[in-house]
């Protein structure tokens, strides 16, 4: 008989390992020269690189929307969970969707 251990939320903070949201971004982020720290405002980073011409150091659009997020008044990026970040995404996706439906009802 074999024995499958589940390690749950948490675990991996325990450990030690950098994976909460807010260490994700920052690490991200840091390379862009108009971001230096979780004070910084991120749209205007990836603005500026973009101009650069360094399109390809912004790996996704999803990029771009997390950078949204962080700029929003009253955000704190300590405080940040991944299932905040898949709420979000899962807004994006059903706004997107909605708004087709929308623009399909008028053409139609």
């Amino acid at each position: 008989m074999r024995t499958l251990y589940l390690l749950g939320n948490g675990f991996d903070l325990a450990c030690g390992l950098k994976s909460r949201y807010a260490d994700y971004f920052e690490s991200r982020f840091k390379w862009y020269k108009g971001y230096n720290s979780s004070d910084s405002k991120a749209i205007p980073a990836i603005y500026e690189e973009i101009q650069d011409g360094g399109i390809k150091n912004i790996p996704s659009a999803w990029f771009i929307v997390f950078a949204y997020e962080h700029d929003q008044p009253g955000y704190r990026n300590d405080y940040v969970l991944w299932q905040d970040i898949e709420k979000k995404n899962r807004y994006v996706f059903t706004g997107l969707s909605t708004r087709k439906r929308d623009i399909y009802q008028r053409i139609f």
